[in-house]
């Protein structure tokens, strides 16, 4: 048998090689026509067409009456797609130098999106009009940017910032963390107040258009290939704010430092509710100047601080009421055990005085409410420890946070005898912590918003509904609406324990000895506690809690005006002012415009005075104890 010769064999291999190969082309020819059809026509619909997102708009807030708190204006935005920008070297530093903007800002955030990606990044919200027009004139210079039109909050008013709260971009961190799940560098979710809380409800679902391009990748206009799918707006915020109280209640506190709180008792529903000093809103809706952050910063005046939820103080003279009716259901002491106040107390080399110096005489439970007699309290206290202390302040909510709808809610303090010895030691203690604890001074401490609770389960004979900004949440497309609930807290007292607090209370304002009488209207009847909490960083806070009108209170109301002395004299008349003008809108009434102060933030217009927050201590703290000294007026 003869043997191939060498050119057989090298032409065997190269039709070998030839075939080989023809297979590995109709291999992949049958692949890409067959096979993988879809997903060659998906990339040849992406060289050809560009996705843009559409913003939704974020939810209103709206008052009780329907009348909006926070909308929305037109804003325009750039957007860059980063692999057609970082395919020209030139293209970043040319947008930069006309703007004055920093490059590696821009280069940056278009990173954030992926270097090849042909998803559009937001690089700059809330550009110019003027801005806006030199880019649609120079669109071919700088293919891959998009200018789109998307909502931003507005504000009709300057109120309730601490409430409404404000918007900022999200970062990455956020996003790997799955806040958002169709979010994007640059999308705006809530920080703080109603805003962070109720993110998830307003702000909608974003839409997507689709647009063709050419090989340069700039837009030639809508495509018809894909169908849009259209944004779903937010649902509004309805809030049982009243836009009339809200603006009273800020008026009252214009230029101070303080709380003012005014809630339905039904409901838990709240009217009005201002934390000074505050800030703009607008300053949150753009580009922040330094000047204006470094303000907001200010370690003093602590605008930002949340004092409703978030400032802590001594809850003075208000916590009598509450301590008075733990202690007679309890069987500490009846109605009727009376001492004699003859305006102090001395327990071994301390002298522990009663606000009133020369003293309230004979004092049974009734006049010591009334008259906020310390000197009762402190022979009460004698018979108690720290842990009945923090019994009773957990009967009223104030070992507890609310639950009210904003984040960030601070509980206060109110120690036990574990806090005590773990802090002194177990013989580092005596019963003079017991004067301080019994007229809410010391190491007690509590938020505004726990107080109004209290009051509200006081006003409410043991019913107290979460107090509460959102009433419902509300789709204007649709019509649909979600009605929000929160728990109701029960506290179950015997009918002599309620009625020894209705008559107590209600002689603060009404009878003649009361610290509040002198806030009596000839219009309604009124129940209420003063309270002075001394502060050792400076002048004390004056508090007053109250509810009206009597005998079935409708509203509550909690004002504290830090460093501004007796609460009969600084707090209780803002509480009366706003009861005046609910009971003027209930009946129809118009109420006058409050003074023109609310274009200014308090933040600008502060003091010298000390800041409380979590440092507020009075009655001379624990041990070791200073003598007491003399106390103001309630």
């Amino acid at each position: 048998m003869r043997q191939p010769t060498d050119i057989q064999l090298r032409g065997g291999v190269l039709v070998f090689i030839q075939l080989t190969l023809l297979l590995i082309l109709l291999g992949r020819l049958v692949h890409m026509q067959i096979i993988g059809r879809e997903d060659w026509d998906s990339r040849s619909l992406r060289n050809q067409v560009r996705t843009q997102e559409i913003a939704p708009h974020r939810g209103l807030f709206l008052d009780r009456k329907g009348r909006p708190l926070a909308g929305n204006r037109p804003s325009y935005t750039l957007y860059g797609i980063p692999a057609t920008l970082f395919k020209d070297s030139t293209a970043l530093p040319r947008l930069a130098a006309v703007f004055n903007w920093e490059e590696d800002f821009l280069r940056r955030r278009l990173n954030q999106g992926g270097r090849h990606s042909l998803k559009a990044v937001k690089l700059v919200p809330d550009i110019t009009f003027d801005q806006r027009a030199f880019l649609a004139e120079h669109r071919l210079d700088f293919p891959g940017l998009q200018v789109l039109v998307e909502p931003r909050r507005q504000y009709d008013e300057p109120i309730a910032p601490h409430m409404l709260g404000y918007l900022g971009e999200v970062d990455e961190k956020e996003l790997a963390e799955g806040r958002l799940s169709d979010g994007t560098p640059g999308d705006l979710i809530g920080r703080r107040g109603l805003e962070r809380h109720y993110d998830g409800d307003l702000r909608g679902r974003k839409g997507v258009d689709y647009l063709r391009v050419d090989v340069r990748g700039r837009v030639l206009g809508p495509t018809d290939i894909l169908p849009p799918l259209a944004p779903r707006n937010g649902f509004d915020l309805e809030t049982g704010l009243d836009l009339d109280l809200q603006r009273m209640a800020e008026a009252q506190l214009a230029g101070r430092r303080g709380v003012v709180l005014l809630m339905e008792v039904r409901t838990g529903r709240l009217l009005a509710a201002v934390s000074k000093p505050d800030f703009l809103l607008d300053w949150f809706s753009g580009r922040m100047p330094p000047e204006i952050w470094a303000n907001l910063n200010d370690a003093d005046a602590r605008p930002l601080l949340n004092r409703c939820i978030q400032g802590i103080y001594p809850p003075g003279s208000l916590f009598k009421v509450g301590l008075a009716a733990w202690a007679l259901e309890k069987g500490i002491v009846d109605e009727n055990w009376s001492v004699s106040c003859g305006g102090s107390l001395r327990l071994g080399q301390r002298v522990a005085h009663c606000w009133n110096l020369k003293g309230h005489g004979t004092v049974n439970m009734h006049k010591a409410i009334q008259q906020s007699c310390d000197v009762y309290f402190y022979q009460l206290g004698l018979k108690l420890s720290p842990d009945h202390i923090r019994e009773a302040a957990s009967w009223w909510g104030l070992t507890e946070a609310t639950g009210v709808d904003l984040d960030g809610e601070k509980t206060g303090l109110v120690p036990g005898n574990a806090w005590y010895d773990k802090r002194f030691g177990r013989r580092g203690w005596t019963k003079g912590v017991m004067l301080n604890l019994a007229i809410g001074q010391g190491e007690i401490l509590v938020t505004p918003m726990q107080a109004l609770r209290f009051a509200g389960l006081v006003a409410g004979r043991g019913r107290g509904p979460t107090p509460h900004f959102g009433v419902r949440l509300v789709d204007h497309a649709t019509g649909g609406e979600r009605v929000l609930t929160y728990p109701v807290k029960d506290l179950r007292l015997s009918a002599r324990t309620w009625s020894m607090v209705e008559r107590a209370t209600r002689a603060v304002v009404e009878d003649v000895g009361g610290t509040a009488h002198g806030q009596k209207r000839p219009r309604y009847q009124a129940a209420g506690k003063t309270g002075t909490a001394e502060n050792p960083h400076g002048e004390a806070h004056a508090w007053y809690m109250g509810w009206m009108p009597e005998p079935n209170p409708e509203v509550v109301s909690v004002v504290i005006v830090e460093n501004a002395g007796h609460g009969s004299e600084a707090a209780a008349p803002v509480a009366f002012k706003l009861f005046d003008a609910w009971l003027d809108l209930k009946e129809g009434k118009g109420l006058a415009a409050p003074p023109d102060s609310l274009g200014t933030p308090d933040s600008t217009r502060q003091g010298n005075a000390a800041p409380t927050n979590s440092a507020s201590r009075g009655g001379g703290g624990a041990f070791p104890a200073p003598p007491m000294v003399g106390r103001g007026a309630e």
